[in-house]
């Protein structure tokens, strides 16, 4: 019985490996690759099967010292819009990790009519830090968004980029009163 519980221990050591990482995705990485482009992790991201758009996140994020990342930016923030969370997270903290030369394109991006695009385009921004500060004229004006989760997010990359509440706080205590916002009480 003790073997057998080394053995459940190994195996799950050898599932995760401490990365949050299938074993099939890691036993992956010992055999020859042949194949694996940054062309065709782009392709993967618009595959209709979730697994394989999770793959192709993951080959980027593993190979970000390798490839130029700024060539999968565009696709990583459609990638914003994916309908699983985990695609989501795992396309946003690539987009962190390329940083400030995705930059220009997360500008770009600030356009994009949907919500989950556009709020994740504006905390990526702030992620990035104070060499955006060029984008703050334009989270300014998201601070009266109609969304709610976009007003917040703008609120907290305003606060990010400028170190002062200054900007965000008169439009939000605007929206507190305008009765755009509804809100629970807090138990």
């Amino acid at each position: 019985m003790g073997k057998t519980v080394v053995i459940v221990s190994i195996a799950s050591m050898f599932f995760w490996c401490g990365t949050g990482t299938p074993s099939s995705v890691l036993a992956q990485e010992n055999e020859p690759r042949g194949e694996a482009t940054i062309g065709k992790c782009l392709a993967d991201l618009r595959d209709r099967d979730p697994f394989v758009r999770r793959q192709a996140v993951w080959e980027l994020e593993r190979r970000d010292r390798e490839w130029d990342l700024t060539k999968a930016v565009p696709a990583l923030i459609e990638a914003l819009n994916d309908s699983e969370s985990e695609q989501v997270r795992d396309a946003r903290r690539v987009l962190s990790r390329i940083g400030f030369p995705a930059f220009k394109t997360l500008q770009l991006a600030l356009k994009d009519k949907r919500v989950s695009v556009k709020r994740g385009v504006i905390e990526l921004i702030g992620d990035i830090g104070f060499k955006c500060k060029p984008a703050l004229p334009e989270l300014s004006d998201f601070l009266k968004s109609e969304d709610l989760s976009v007003r917040a997010a703008a609120a907290r990359s305003v606060f990010r980029l400028s170190g002062s509440a200054e900007r965000s706080v008169p439009i939000l205590r605007e929206a507190l009163t305008d009765g755009s916002t509804e809100f629970a009480p807090v138990p």
